[in-house]
């Protein structure tokens, strides 16, 4: 299908912070292109970490929403919604990359909440 892309992800952790940890996460992403924007949709889903240091309730969800427009070759605008949500004994999903590297501040989570965030922005290549 030209203008929709769908991919699965599927992924086993284990190991976790060098912990006897392990958890499963599956997810769903798609995109549709129609002119010059690009529709985005991402759903993931964590399963309650697994071992002698997991526990019940501590997996998570997102789900994001996002679309890409493209003015020329070289300028491309973007706009991006996403939200986590932790199970009531977990609190390290966020919205925010890990990696910090853009300048984002990593702000505390509290088991069991959403954290809610939209970030917009625009690409020269030159």
């Amino acid at each position: 299908m030209d203008a929709l892309m769908v991919g699965l992800i599927y992924q086993r952790l284990q190991d976790i912070y060098g912990a006897d940890l392990k958890q499963n996460a599956m997810g769903v992403a798609a995109s549709y292109k129609m002119a010059n924007n690009l529709f985005k949709f991402h759903y993931m889903t964590a399963d309650d970490f697994k071992g002698t240091d997991g526990g019940s309730d501590t997996g998570g969800k997102l789900w994001a929403l996002g679309v890409d427009h493209v003015f020329s070759k070289t300028t491309l605008a973007y706009i991006n919604y996403a939200q986590a949500k932790n199970d009531n004994n977990n609190n390290m999903y966020s919205v925010v990359s890990g990696n910090g590297g853009h300048g984002e501040n990593l702000l505390p989570v509290a088991d069991g909440k959403k954290v809610k965030g939209i970030t917009a922005g625009m690409i020269l290549n030159f």
